[in-house]
Order: structure tokens, then sequence, then C-alpha cells
């Protein structure tokens, strides 16, 4: 494959790995069109959610709840997604749409994370980093025969960097929460960043 397809591959994923921006407005109904969705029930829970929250802050952990329930149904569609193609274009295509999934499941983790809940924000950010290896390795497995492996490392490297970075976001949100539930979720980032970087510390 040329250089100018490595290239435009690197384009597409650009925005993937690009460092972070300002976060989004707050949540209201006048400034947040709702989204397509595979996951009409959770959205519509996570809608009615969300709108509580708004009128009664302490209502923000149950928020939390509902957007996380909405991401991870969201993010059964991206792990279906299937990028495999016979040339560069189809490729870039697939590329492309796949994109367009991952990024939707991503800002609604990063929306979880931005209610403040301690729980749901350190299972946001595990689930962070679970999507973005989860994305790189689709992209690196459906290329096409005549681009080189290595290429298309040399860009998806980003994101596992910035799954790394997630991963260390959950061990440190997750030190000190004594809850079950919270040290599955750290135990599980442990995993992840291990995944990337054998032999890694888990402590935060």
């Amino acid at each position: 494959m040329s250089s100018r397809a490595v290239a435009a591959l690197a384009l597409v994923l650009c925005a993937c790995g690009a460092p972070a921006q300002e976060a989004p407005p707050p949540y209201t109904p006048a400034n947040s069109p709702e989204a397509p969705t595979t996951c009409p029930d959770q959205a519509a829970a996570a809608k009615e959610a969300r709108e509580k929250a708004i009128e009664i802050p302490s209502k923000k952990g149950e928020a939390a709840r509902a957007v996380f329930l909405l991401a991870e149904c969201e993010k059964q569609r991206l792990e279906r997604t299937r990028i495999a193609a016979p040339n560069a274009d189809v490729y870039l295509h697939e590329v492309g749409a796949a994109r367009q999934e991952y990024e939707t499941v991503r800002n609604l983790y990063e929306e979880v994370m931005n209610y403040g809940s301690p729980l749901w924000s350190l299972a946001a950010a595990v689930r962070l980093g679970d999507i973005r290896v989860t994305f790189a390795g689709k992209v690196e497995k459906g290329r096409p025969r005549d681009l080189m492996l290595e290429d298309v490392q040399g860009i998806t490297e980003v994101l596992r960097n910035e799954a790394a970075t997630s991963y260390r976001t959950g061990l440190r949100l997750g030190k000190a929460a004594p809850d079950e539930e919270s040290q599955r979720w750290s135990r599980a980032a442990c995993d992840g960043l291990r995944a990337i970087e054998p032999g890694a510390s888990c402590e935060p």
C-alpha cells in the first residue's frame, strides 16, 4: 500500500488520539440533541436521568449509572463491528465508519466521568481503556494484505497509549474504594494495563 494510503489512515484515526479537548458543556435538553441509538430503552432511561440530575444535583449518581448502562449497550455494536477490506479505499471507509461508532461510545463514557460519581467514574475509565484497545485491534486485524502490520501499529499505538492512561486513571480512582465492585473494576484496570505493558505496576 502506498505511503499516501498510510497517511490517509493516520488522518482517519487522528482525532481518536488527539490531545484532550475542553470538557463538553453540561447536559441540557436544549444543547444536547439525542444521537441515533441502537439501544432505545437505555437511551430513554439515560435522558430521563440526565434531566432529573439537572433539577436535583443529588441525582447525578443515578444519571452516571444510566448513561453508563447506555454506553455498555452501545459498546456491543462496536464489538460486533468487523473491518475486513480487500483494498485501501474500502478499508479506509470501514475504519471511518468504525471510528464513528467508537466515538459515540467514548463520548458516553466520558460523560459518565463528568458526573463525578466515584464508582461509575472508575468503571467508565476502565471501559475507555477497553474500547481503545478494541478499536485499535480491529483496525490492525482488518488491514488489507498490502499494508504492513508495523505501519498500522505505528498509528494505533496512540490509541494503546491512551488506553494505558485510562487504565491508570481507573487504578487511581479505585485506590481508596473499599467496596467489592470498585475493587473488581480496579482489578480489570490492572489486567488491561498489563496486557498493554507487561509487568507494569498496578500501583496508581
